[in-house]
């Protein structure tokens, strides 16, 4: 049985309170977005350019509509799964949904997570890039000042 992908950044800790559950849950929404741009863009989380699809691949996902950059877009499920999918005030975690990807010719199934997981050991394209960190601290520091002020108002 596969084991369910589970991005762990072990580095990275936004120690602020006290959010709520919503506002992070918010917050990891608006995380993925920023990901799912870089995705477009065919960049990998150390902000570098993805390596070339097989020429194969890229005349087949050209033919059906999509571009022939590594973007993690084919027919758009792997995107539409991944999603916020826990949030309290401490933690948000941010992964794909449990449900079948495809069914493979030899008659085995693939998850998201396993869709998810196997190109990450091709190419690491899921996780939060530099830009993404600093955009988020910065959020962090915004909300922060207005807690501040709203603090010293009352």
């Amino acid at each position: 049985m596969a084991v369910k992908f589970q991005t762990k950044i072990s580095k990275a800790r936004f120690v602020y309170s006290p959010l709520t559950g919503q506002r992070m849950a918010e917050i990891g929404t608006s995380l993925i977005a920023e990901i799912f741009e870089r995705w477009d863009r065919g960049m990998g989380v150390g902000d570098s350019p993805a390596p070339p699809l097989a020429a194969g691949y890229a005349k087949s996902k050209q033919r059906k509509g999509g571009s022939s950059v590594r973007d993690l877009h084919r027919t758009g499920r792997l995107r539409r799964s991944i999603k916020a999918l826990a949030a309290n005030q401490n933690k948000v975690t941010l992964g794909p949904t449990d449900g079948m990807h495809t069914r493979l010719k030899r008659g085995g199934i693939m998850s998201f997570s396993d869709v998810l997981t196997f190109n990450q050991r091709r190419f690491r394209m899921w996780g939060v890039s530099q830009d993404e960190r600093a955009k988020i601290v910065r959020l962090f520091a915004g909300e922060r000042i207005v807690k501040a002020q709203i603090v010293k108002a009352a």
